[in-house]
Parts: structure tokens; C-alpha cells; sequence
């Protein structure tokens, strides 16, 4: 089993989200469904990627919760030694702020490639109902 390195996680993290952020030029489309495809086959890869990188964002969030949590927790508890459990789960949130985050953000960007290839269909379907019907309409 690999498990891709958190510092690697946030970088390809970054990479997507500049890829998902970019914008397609509507009028360069209608005329290259070609350009659509390949976005396709990017999210698909995207989407592919990113479930596994969820699991191993939920691996580091795992391995801090469970190991350098512990330590800490036990520290500020003997600061605190009538915290509550909410407290001590409050404690546990902001520790483990940085996994948490990641786990989310690739979590949205699974789901935006997601609602993209959704879009990206519904363009290539749209584009091939146009040219049935420009054909018919010439026939």
C-alpha cells in the first residue's frame, strides 16, 4: 500500500484546483468538440486521483488524531483537568485543523470534477443533437 506524502496531498491539491478553476472558451468549443473529450478524459483522471487521495488525506487525519494527538491532548488536559468532552473534542478539531482541511478540499474537488464531466456530457450531447439536426435539415 503507497501512501502519497501529506506535503505531496496539498501540492497535486493545488494543481486540481487551477485546473478546475480554468474556464473554457465557449466559442473555441462549439467548434472543437475535440477540446471537450479531452477535458473529459482529464476529469475522469481527476476524479480517479482525487478518491484516492481522499483516502490518503483520511490515513495522515487518522495517524494524527491517533498518535500525536494523544500527547498533546494529555498536555492541555492537565492544564484543564475538568474538561468536558466537548472540550477535549474541540481540542482535538483545531490539533488536526491542517488534515481536516486537506480531507475537505479534495473532498470538493472530487465533487466539482464530478458536476464538470457531468457538464462536459451534456455539451458533447448537445453539440451531436446539433449536427443531427443541421444534417437533417440540409437533407
Amino acid at each position: 500500500m503507497l501512501i502519497t506524502p501529506f506535503t505531496d496531498l496539498v501540492e497535486e491539491t493545488q494543481e486540481i484546483q487551477a485546473f478546475l478553476d480554468t474556464e473554457l472558451d465557449q466559442g473555441l468549443v462549439q467548434d472543437n468538440p475535440e477540446i471537450i473529450q479531452e477535458r473529459g478524459h482529464k476529469l475522469s483522471s481527476i476524479i480517479s486521483r482525487t478518491g484516492k487521495m481522499k483516502a490518503d488525506a483520511e490515513y495522515w487525519l487518522s495517524a494524527r488524531e491517533g498518535i500525536d494527538i494523544v500527547v498533546q491532548v494529555k498536555h492541555l488536559l492537565g492544564q484543564i483537568p475538568t474538561a468536558s468532552a466537548s472540550v477535549q473534542n474541540s481540542i482535538l478539531k483545531t490539533v488536526c485543523r491542517e488534515e481536516r482541511h486537506l480531507l475537505s478540499q479534495i473532498d470538493r474537488l472530487n465533487a466539482t470534477a464530478t458536476h464538470q464531466l457531468d457538464w462536459i456530457r451534456s455539451c458533447l450531447s448537445y453539440e451531436k443533437q446539433e449536427r443531427i439536426a443541421s444534417n437533417y435539415q440540409r437533407a
